[in-house]
């Protein structure tokens, strides 16, 4: 009879149970990544996203901003020597610098660089891992970008790195995942996605103990005050000015939107004077080139367009003419077209005098002063989605002193341009990793667009100002992130934001928008610490902070963390666990009778065995079901003790768990040839690839002469195994596409065949579950 005072703590079982569940198998070579040292929580983190890398080829880190994303990319791409990041222009010096001090040499494309009609040189050589920095950017399946990187991560694993994953709608996210799961990305659910995603709070962090690990404890990060929001003057009549400017002259291959153009303007409005003011002399100018290419006998394409207003935003007056293709004079414009022409050129003319008595921009840099004023000696960050907005308030505070400017064309300061190296080290040079600049060099206001609001660490900054709203509270998140990082100077990030005009907020419909926005990101990923609940607009009861109950999958993405932490609390008390199948079951005493398993089973969308947790309380059978997991781990909680395991509860519970292992097979095996209809937000409806492709490997079968019959049931022996691995959008897209002329079924049905050749993710099917770990409950 085993001895109960030998037995492991229930830490023990807690522990197992979690680190089957999560697959947690953390190397030792993920201590440090040259000469940075991972914190526990990050190698927690890589190790993870590498058991998903290499289950489903696809994983997301979504944690918390300043939380080392970059730090747990470095460890995955220290395992790939033929890896690939993907990052904004803007945060690739970044990379570089990232990538020396570890050591590493590895590829680095833009996002920019993808979305060209041709991809890259660089990504000529196929990459086994891609790292895709700010993957939000991808979350648009219609892009050339992101087509391109689908047609990269075809043979490849893809971590994607996003603290706002979702910004729109639900299918952001799904979006993602498809770049490597295909159309199977829409069927995901909510057990699965919390397998590909890992996301963690700032608190979840602080609140795990660190007393192994020999890196130093995560540094505090700074709480943010509530946003203090400034007011500005309203203008009711330039509403109703621009709901009567009349539409513009559509280019001759195209049409035009006017709602569109009046919402863009209005969107203007609410960032600067000076923004709107661009606005409206862009397409005056526009408008000036519609009518001197009317007066030429030629109606003007949209290239046409493009090339007659390119760099003329100053002067809408000049217009290059000479790109203009000589009419015949018999060729005269319409006189109804002229007369539209003239009626919004006029109307366009009016607005321009009309905001030139309007001082908006004025009070905009006196609140700007008034806070600098207010945080003395301290550094302060401005963003704006607009240029135009940025330049004209760095001319109106550059006399000021330490200020500065940084755009997407570069940075200036009072002496003249400044590389946007020498400007963030001048402004933020702890963030930077550079020496404090003299006093005479030092910047304390910095004027910038969104192109700073990703990615960067400016913890020197403790006031953020938001001179407009972007369209989604996930880009306030970026911005306010940036100076709320770990090891800030400040305890306390001050946050200030202007008001968008009330009138100009019901038009643009602002707090309808944040809800829905917030809300989607809140079914699929959870809030971020850091998005402001009244974004864009809306007040705190328009947009609640968190749901009354939350979605299937955020409550499994919470139910990660609790594990993660039950792992990272053993390692304060290493359980001597022994070797062998003995060692995978335990018993604890708690206040009820059952069990808790992990089973390691195949499923619809690959071949490899995944864990999943399953839970019987009191006699009832075994199941996945969230609730009846989360009332399990709850007892076990608050287990002290373990005890002997006995021998005929663990035989009954491994008989009851391979019933409901050979069922759930069953049911994946149907899964996998079920269609799957999904309507996005009701405009854009998806089938899954693969049903569809059985579908018509079935006809062409049923339909073959009996001469045929053989070499297509190789062909379609070949495609549906194929269909079993893990398969990406550019994968479907070319069995799809296979034979475009194919008249037949069997035709079409062979071409496939060949080019499923290969699509193997390397693994085979295999259809045994496999028991992992099993605590008993004992009351």
């Amino acid at each position: 009879m085993p001895d109960a005072s030998r037995q492991p703590p229930a830490a023990a079982a807690r522990a197992l149970l979690a680190r089957e569940a999560l697959g947690l198998d953390p190397r030792p070579s993920d201590v440090r990544v040259g000469a940075l040292e991972l914190r526990p929580h990050q190698r927690h983190a890589a190790a993870r996203l590498r058991y998903a890398l290499r289950h489903y080829r696809v994983a997301l880190l979504a944690d918390d901003v300043g939380l080392g994303k970059t730090a747990v990319a470095l460890a995955l791409l220290r395992d790939r020597p033929d890896a690939l990041v993907v990052a904004p222009a803007a945060l690739r010096p970044h990379w570089t610098a990232a990538l020396r001090d570890a050591g590493l040499v590895r590829r680095v494309v833009t996002m920019e660089a993808l979305g060209r009609d041709s991809p890259p040189a660089a990504t000529a050589a196929a990459p086994r891992l891609i790292v895709a920095d700010e993957a939000h950017h991808f979350r648009n399946r219609r892009t050339v970008r992101w087509r391109h990187l689908a047609a990269l991560a075809a043979d490849a694993r893809l971590l994607l790195l996003s603290a706002t994953p979702v910004h729109n709608r639900p299918d952001d996210l799904t979006a993602l995942f498809a770049l490597t799961l295909g159309a199977r990305a829409d069927a995901l659910d909510a057990a699965t996605l919390a397998r590909l995603v890992v996301r963690r709070a700032a608190t979840d962090i602080a609140s795990a103990s660190t007393r192994t690990s020999t890196a130093p404890p995560l540094p505090g990060r700074p709480t943010v005050a509530p946003t203090v929001w400034l007011d500005l003057d309203d203008a009711p009549d330039l509403l109703d000015a621009l709901h009567a400017l009349p539409s513009a002259v559509a280019p001759s291959d195209g049409a035009a939107v006017p709602d569109l153009d009046r919402y863009t303007l209005l969107r203007l409005w609410t960032s600067s004077d000076a923004a709107f003011r661009a606005g409206l002399r862009r397409r005056l100018a526009r408008a000036l080139a519609v009518g001197d290419a009317l007066d030429a006998g030629r109606p003007p394409s949209r290239a046409d367009l493009r090339a007659l207003t390119r760099g003329v935003a100053a002067d809408p007056t000049t217009v290059q003419l000479s790109l203009l293709t000589p009419a015949s004079p018999a060729a005269k414009p319409r006189p109804a077209t002229r007369a539209e022409l003239d009626a919004y050129v006029a109307s366009l003319r009016h607005l321009l005098v009309r905001t030139c008595d309007t001082f908006g921009d004025a009070r905009r840099a006196a609140h700007v002063r008034a806070i600098r004023a207010r945080h003395s000696g301290e550094r302060v960050v401005a963003f704006s989605h607009s240029t135009d907005t940025v330049r004209a308030l760095y001319r109106a505070l550059a006399p000021d002193g330490r200020v500065a400017m940084l755009t997407a064309a570069g940075g200036r300061i009072a002496s003249g341009p400044l590389p946007r190296a020498d400007v963030l080290a001048r402004f933020a040079p702890l963030g930077q990793h550079r020496r404090a600049p003299a006093d005479v060099e030092r910047i304390d206001l910095l004027l910038t667009t969104d192109v700073l609001s990703e990615g960067l660490d400016l913890r020197d900054a403790s006031v953020v100002v938001h001179l407009d709203l972007p369209w989604t509270p996930a880009r306030l998140a970026q911005r306010t992130g940036r100076a709320v990082r770990p090891g800030a100077p400040a305890p306390v990030v001050a946050v200030y934001a202007f008001r968008p005009p009330p009138t100009a907020a019901r038009a643009l419909r602002l707090a309808a928008h944040a809800r829905a926005k917030r809300r989607a990101a809140g079914l699929t990923v959870g809030v971020g610490a850091l998005e402001d609940g009244a974004a864009l607009g809306a007040t705190p009861v328009d947009v609640p902070t968190s749901a009354a109950r939350p979605s299937p999958a955020v409550a499994q993405l919470a139910r990660d963390r609790r594990l993660e932490r039950w792992s990272d609390a053993c390692n304060r008390e290493p359980p001597a666990l022994g070797n062998g199948t003995a060692a995978r079951t335990l018993a604890v005493r708690c206040g009820t009778t059952g069990y808790l398993a992990v089973i390691a089973r195949p499923t619809c969308l690959g071949a490899l065995r995944v864990p999943t947790l399953v839970a019987a309380i009191g006699h009832r059978a075994p199941t996945a079901n969230p609730a009846v997991v989360r009332r399990a781990l709850a007892y076990l909680a608050q287990a002290r003790v373990t005890l002997p395991p006995c021998p005929a509860h663990v035989g009954v519970a491994r008989r009851s768990l391979a019933r409901w292992a050979r069922r759930q097979l069953a049911r994946d095996a149907v899964a996998l040839a079920r269609p799957v209809v999904r309507d996005v937000d009701g405009r854009d409806g998806r089938h899954d690839a693969r049903a569809a492709f059985l579908t018509r490997t079935a006809r062409a079968l049923h339909a073959a002469a009996p001469s045929e019959h053989a070499p297509l049931a190789v062909a379609a022996g070949r495609l549906r195994d194929a269909l079993t691995q893990p398969m990406s959008a550019q994968r479907e897209a070319a069995i799809r596409d296979a034979d475009p002329g194919a008249a037949t079924d069997a035709e079409w049905l062979l071409a496939a065949s060949r080019a499923a050749t290969g699509f193997s993710s390397g693994h085979q099917a295999d259809a045994r579950p496999a028991l992992r770990a099993l605590v008993l409950l004992v009351e």
